[in-house]
């Protein structure tokens, strides 16, 4: 991978599916050579239902540990191996995520002796826009309407678990991770996504450049800019949160729910991942 000195070029794509927008985008890190945030989507066509049922998600390999990309790809591609069959059962999401830091440690013992970790964004919603979503560690997820961002997670930290602080860190690190055994019990947690809005998962390289103030104008200033495409505002949210002083990968998913089209009966998996 060429690395791009600050300010890197920012990565971007998206994808029209039946009643769903979905678009994300990327700007390398300026302080290392390897962009350790990874994403994956998956769609699926259930018979007799006009919109397809969606998974995103969101991984950001831990600074300091090692091989956060291998522990980021590990995560993602786990997380979309859940069956959509279960995508509206929260005790089927959190089983199966129960596995996850097993297998995010298995894919690092691969490549290094010495540990690693990632965090997690991650959201499953049905074709009506219900769901769930979770997070582990400073990952996040929003939901966007005109008139306010709603921040849907808060950052594991040691003062958000209320866990005793270890000597050597502050209470404002992060307790949860994956990868490290310390992922904690995953936080379930219902959603609607109705028309017309839009759900925003991030990795801290975009929250810790833009406040949510600065979030919720960026993206509807974009969003009208660009007359309603998500692409070119994943971009703008990027290329703003760099602007704004964050150095670290930036990343970030857009979905957004359209009207429901017309039923078709078929079935397709569509996934995007980053290098």
């Amino acid at each position: 991978m060429t690395h791009y000195p600050f300010p890197s070029p920012c990565a971007s794509g998206s994808q029209f599916l039946k009643g769903w927008q979905i678009a994300w985008a990327q700007i390398d890190g300026s302080r290392h050579l390897i962009n350790e945030d990874r994403l994956a989507h998956r769609a699926v066509q259930f018979p007799g239902e006009a919109s397809q049922a969606l998974f995103a998600a969101l991984a950001d390999g831990v600074g300091g540990g090692a091989r956060g990309d291998v522990a980021a790809q590990a995560l993602v591609e786990y997380s979309v191996a859940l069956h959509p069959s279960d995508y509206l059962r929260a005790a089927a999401i959190a089983t199966h995520l129960a596995g996850a830091d097993e297998h995010v440690q298995a894919a690092l013992r691969e490549v290094t002796f010495a540990p690693g970790a990632t965090t997690l964004a991650a959201a499953w919603l049905g074709s009506d826009g219900r769901g769930h979503i979770l997070r582990v560690g400073d990952s996040r997820l929003y939901r966007l309407t005109p008139k306010a961002i709603e921040p849907l997670t808060c950052d594991q930290t040691y003062a958000y678990t209320g866990e005793p602080v270890p000597d050597g860190y502050a209470p404002d690190d992060l307790a949860n991770m994956v990868g490290t055994g310390h992922m904690g019990e995953p936080e379930i947690q219902p959603i609607h996504l109705a028309p017309g809005s839009h759900l925003l998962l991030c990795s801290d390289g975009l929250h810790r450049g833009l406040d949510d103030a600065a979030l919720h104008n960026g993206f509807y200033a974009a969003l009208n800019t660009h007359k309603g495409q998500l692409e070119p505002t994943a971009r703008a949210l990027c290329q703003a949160a760099r602007a704004a002083g964050s150095e670290d990968d930036i990343s970030l998913i857009l979905i957004g729910r359209s009207s429901p089209p017309q039923a078709t009966g078929w079935r397709r998996w569509w996934p995007f991942r980053t290098r």
